[in-house]
């Protein structure tokens, strides 16, 4: 085979492949991606396509691709070692490396090809998997010994730390938190890279909702104003990008999610309907005209009907829109599939009082509760990868959060007190870092006073 034609030996996630890394005692690296997302067609680009990361990866290693939307478990999971390794959250792609029996000991995302300075990853892909090699090759003790450290920390599942009483002064914490990562000037809560933070929006409308609190009011219009009126949204396609590279939200990266759209649409649907600001339902238009160009499945899927659901409210269209897609076939696999999908029967069930989807979102509730629920913890799967599901809201909307407000919902609708129970026990489980940090907690604040209200 040619240099030109010659490409890194990609396996699937599998045993047979587990097993080969194991007996032929190479290390393996994983490359966790999704098809829109602009790093990770860079790193296909200029480190996949290199011919000595080629010859280095295909002599010394098992390499693995994964889908993280086929496969969001191996990603959650994945996720989290990459959090506990550099105390940071993660990204795409994420860049795994780990033994022949598969412990991971190193966790970076986007690493050029060759070392720079001052790169957050250190060393660049080439001296990196070439150190790796060397040491996988002479055993050295250090490696394993980090690894096995990861492995036992990954499968501790310590419950958290005393449980605090739930009460709605977690408030005042969540508007002292969301004010000191404000940006007066520009909008948003963050420096750059500045992502647009839905879920903090949706809460401190809720908070203004509630409260009539002014500063809550005016951090929410500042921000919407400022994303939908640069560039950060695609006048053109009708869709927000991912994130900004600077603080104006004038510079935006260059993929465009299903995730942060559905979110968006929502939000602006709701902006809309507090402020009475046109441009804010245009724009929830755009994002749903743009949402309706999109396939996916679950959870995504249900995140369009969502946001359909929500804007059919100031729009009939989108009602119809939404139904036709939710009565399509749900291959339903994973926490999050659940979690949004019961959300949108609760949400066509409010809109439309069709008894049919209460039926089917009291049923795939009990579902979930038997696959992913214990003592108060919840799974993102029960597969081999049981990662124990987050309920942090960002980046990413909570599948526990979703989950808590699904209970609720139920509990209310059929007047059937467990399912506010397993509500209650899911907010007392995470209520320590809820009263400490509600700010990485926007959504679940909102279910906890959903809970509070009597």
């Amino acid at each position: 085979m040619s240099d030109k034609l010659k490409k890194i030996d990609w396996y699937s996630w599998c045993d047979e492949t587990l097993d080969k890394a194991h007996n032929e005692n190479k290390a393996i690296f994983i490359s966790i991606g999704y098809v829109s997302c602009y790093w990770c067609e860079v790193m296909d680009k200029k480190v996949f396509n290199n011919k000595e990361c080629i010859d280095i990866l295909n002599k010394n290693f098992i390499c693995i691709k994964v889908d993280k939307d086929k496969r969001p478990d191996i990603d959650k999971y994945y996720q989290e070692v990459h959090k506990l390794l550099n105390n940071r959250i993660g990204g795409w792609p994420t860049s795994i490396f780990a033994t022949p029996q598969n412990k991971p000991f190193f966790a970076g995302t986007y690493i050029p090809v060759e070392s720079e300075e001052g790169s957050i990853e250190g060393m660049g892909f080439l001296e990196l998997s070439k150190l790796i090699s060397q040491k996988i090759q002479n055993n050295d003790e250090s490696v394993y010994k980090n690894a096995d450290e990861v492995q036992e920390f990954m499968l501790k599942q310590n419950h958290p730390k005393e449980a605090t009483v739930l009460k709605t002064e977690f408030i005042k914490n969540f508007m002292l938190q969301a004010q000191n990562n404000y940006d007066s000037k520009h909008g948003g809560f963050s420096s750059a890279p500045k992502f647009p933070h839905a879920n903090t929006l949706n809460t401190l409308m809720i908070i203004d909702e509630r409260y009539e609190d002014a500063l809550a009011k005016e951090m929410v219009i500042n921000t919407l104003d400022n994303m939908y009126k640069n560039s950060f949204f695609d006048k053109k396609d009708g869709a927000f990008y991912r994130y900004s590279n600077n603080e104006s939200f004038s510079q935006p990266s260059g993929d465009k999610t299903i995730y942060d759209n559905a979110l968006l649409c929502e939000v602006y649907t709701k902006a809309y309907k507090l402020y009475k600001d046109k441009n804010y339902l245009n724009t929830a238009k755009k994002c749903a005209d743009f949402l309706e160009k999109q396939t996916s499945k679950l959870p995504y899927s249900a995140m369009i009907i969502n946001s359909f659901l929500k804007l059919s409210e100031f729009d009939k269209n989108y009602e119809d829109k939404a139904i036709k897609i939710l009565e399509q076939t749900q291959e339903i696999e994973f926490l999050d599939d659940y979690a949004f999908l019961i959300q949108s029967y609760l949400n066509a069930y409010k809109m439309n009082k069709d008894e049919l989807y209460m039926i089917e979102a009291q049923k795939l509730t009990n579902e979930a509760l038997a696959r992913f629920y214990k003592n108060g913890a919840w799974y993102f799967s029960d597969n081999e990868f049981k990662t124990k599901a987050q309920a942090s809201d960002t980046p990413y909307t909570s599948a526990i959060s979703i989950m808590t407000g699904n209970l609720i919902s139920v509990s209310k609708f059929t007047n059937d007190e467990k399912y506010k129970h397993f509500a209650f026990k899911t907010l007392q489980y995470n209520s320590y870092e809820l009263g400490r940090k509600p700010i990485l907690y926007p959504n679940m604040i909102v279910q906890m006073l959903k809970y509070l209200d009597k």
